[in-house]
């Protein structure tokens, strides 16, 4: 997928004639989806801007060597993720956070609490903005530091510094937001939607009654790693499982997982893996007939494709 969106979100903001900044902090746990924000300001616009201008150049840099995936793709080594920002996975967390920031509190410099921060971009007599977010907190405490004063002499800082470190977690432009990690499931309380949805996908395999120990699946599922794969889960997999020669022919001889009777026994936590990949469809594509499956399983696999099973987050 291009990245041609992204190159033109890096040059919008190195137009941008007015940045804004605000602290985030937030604690899911006692209130959920719920956010205190607050804006920072700056002596000079010329200051605030030269603070964070290499933010999106060095996103920038990442962009031209990743390539752009769908939220929810097995992730490989050099993918962007991007997710639509009106997506039911983000929408309300999205429109909270961004609600009346014109009216937030400004920072008082309470820095403990911070667990992120929002930079606010738009460009004079345009409406469309550009934000740029990070899971971090900018804020530092340098109890010993000294800057350059005047008249030869150092002098004590005494306070926090604020300082924007050399890299940004996600980009949100045109409805769209793109993230080089997963840090924004943190700062958008998804931990708590993958649960929610894994369990009800849980249930319908559990149904098959094809697993011996089901307790284990569903304990390793449903810790986050494993749960957001379930984003993927395919019950056309589930059902072609749940055939017992396509599965004995399957899983005894191309997939390294056991049987006992009618039943798939887990004998160590890489056999749950395998079983979760292989259900969230993370070992192959698109699965359109037996051979396909089979193939990308590695059943008749050819020495030249021993690697096609791709990366698995």
């Amino acid at each position: 997928m291009s990245i041609t969106k992204i190159q033109e979100a890096c040059n919008f903001s190195s137009r941008i004639t007015e940045w804004k900044v605000y602290m985030i902090s937030y604690e899911h746990k006692k209130e959920p989806d719920k956010y205190t924000r607050y804006n920072v300001k700056f002596k000079s616009n010329k200051i605030k801007n030269e603070l964070i201008n290499d933010l999106f150049t060095s996103f920038k840099k990442i962009g031209e060597n990743y390539e752009i995936t769908p939220y929810g793709d097995a992730k490989g080594k050099n993918s962007i993720f991007k997710i639509d920002a009106n997506s039911s996975k983000i929408k309300g967390n999205w429109q909270e956070l961004t609600r009346n920031l014109n009216n937030v509190k400004d920072f008082n410099n309470n820095y403990q609490n911070i667990k992120a921060y929002l930079l606010e971009g738009t460009i004079e007599d345009k409406p469309e903005k550009i934000y740029w977010l990070a899971k971090k907190n900018p804020l530092k405490v340098v109890k010993r530091a000294f800057s350059f004063f005047q008249e030869n002499t150092y002098d004590n800082i005494g306070n926090s510094l604020l300082y924007f470190e050399g890299n940004i977690d996600c980009l949100i432009y045109q409805d769209i937001l793109y993230t080089v990690n997963y840090q924004f499931e943190d700062i958008f309380n998804m931990e708590k939607k993958h649960i929610s949805s894994c369990k009800k996908k849980l249930n319908i395999i559990k149904d098959t009654g094809m697993i011996d120990d089901f307790g284990i699946l569903e304990k390793e599922s449903l810790k986050l790693k494993n749960a957001r794969k379930y984003m993927t889960f395919d019950e056309k997999i589930l059902k072609k499982l749940n055939e017992d020669d396509f599965r004995q022919r399957l899983i005894t001889d191309g997939f390294g997982l056991t049987m006992e009777g009618d039943k798939i026994k887990f004998k160590s936590k890489n056999d749950v893996d395998k079983f979760i990949n292989l259900v969230c469809d993370r070992i192959h594509r698109h699965i359109t007939n037996d051979k396909e499956l089979v193939y990308t399983l590695g059943v008749t696999q050819s020495p030249s494709e021993t690697n096609t099973h791709q990366e698995l987050i």
